[in-house]
C-alpha cells in the first residue's frame, strides 16, 4: 500500500516538470491536483474521501506560515496579495476510496462515486456533467454485437448530417426546410428499423434515433 503513495508523489511530480518549458520561470509551474480512484483499502479508517497537501506550520507557534506576493491591479498600482501556499502553489491528492462509500448520495461529489461503484447514474442526478457521463455509460455496459450497431449508426448519421450541411452551404435546399425535416424523418424511420431487425430493444432504438417509443412500438404493426 505504501508504494502506491509513492507512485502517486512521483506522478504528480512528473506533471510538474514535464509541463514546465525550458526557458520558464519556476513561478509559472503547474498547479496539480491528483485525483486516485481506488477499489481497494488503502490503509484504516471510516471515511471515503481522504484530502491531502502540503502545509508549513511553525514547530512552537503551530501557525501557519503566510506569504505576501506583489502583484499589479487593474489601475497599475503595486497591491499585496496574500498567497495561500495549499491551495496555489503544492499539489493536492483525493483519495477516494470506492468500496467504503455506502450510496448515500449528499452532494455532487457523491453522484459521481455512485456511478463509479454501481456503474448507474439515477435519473434525479444533477451534478455537472453527469448527464454525458450517462451516454458514456450507457454505450460502454453494451456487448459488443450492440456496440457495433450502435457505431455503425452513428457513423451513418455523421454522414447524413455532413450531407445535410454541405446542401445547405452550396444553396441546393435553401426554403425547403421542411422537406429536409421529413427527410430525416425517414432516415430515422429506416435508421430505426435496422435496429429493430438487429435486436436492440425500442428502448434502445428510441434513445440513439431520437424517436418517441410510440413511433418505435407503431414499426411493429407495420
Amino acid at each position: 500500500m505504501e508504494s502506491y503513495l509513492h507512485r502517486m508523489l512521483f506522478g504528480s511530480s512528473k506533471v510538474i516538470i514535464d509541463t514546465l518549458q525550458i526557458g520558464q520561470q519556476y513561478h509559472e509551474i503547474a498547479k496539480v491536483i491528483s485525483i486516485s480512484i481506488l477499489y481497494f483499502n488503502l490503509g484504516s479508517g471510516d471515511d471515503y474521501v481522504y484530502y491531502g497537501s502540503t502545509k508549513f506550520v511553525g514547530l512552537h507557534t503551530k501557525e501557519p506560515l503566510r506569504l505576501r506576493q506583489r502583484d499589479i491591479d487593474q489601475n497599475g498600482k503595486i497591491v499585496l496579495r496574500q498567497v495561500d501556499i495549499e491551495k496555489e502553489i503544492f499539489p493536492e491528492y483525493y483519495l477516494i476510496q470506492v468500496e467504503r462509500f455506502e450510496d448515500v448520495v449528499n452532494s455532487p461529489l457523491d453522484e459521481w462515486i455512485y456511478m463509479l461503484k454501481n456503474e448507474e447514474i439515477r435519473d434525479e442526478f444533477n451534478s455537472r456533467n453527469i448527464l454525458q457521463a450517462k451516454k458514456k455509460l450507457s454505450f460502454l455496459k453494451m456487448d459488443e454485437l450492440e456496440r457495433r450497431r450502435y457505431e455503425a449508426y452513428m457513423k451513418d448519421l455523421v454522414i447524413e448530417r455532413d450531407v445535410m450541411e454541405t446542401a445547405h452551404r452550396t444553396g441546393m435546399i435553401e426554403g425547403h426546410q421542411e422537406g429536409h425535416r421529413e427527410g430525416r424523418k425517414t432516415t430515422q424511420i429506416e435508421t430505426a428499423r435496422k435496429m429493430l431487425a438487429d435486436g436492440l430493444t425500442p428502448e434502445m432504438v428510441a434513445k440513439y434515433t431520437e424517436l418517441a417509443l410510440s413511433e418505435i412500438e407503431a414499426l411493429f404493426d407495420e
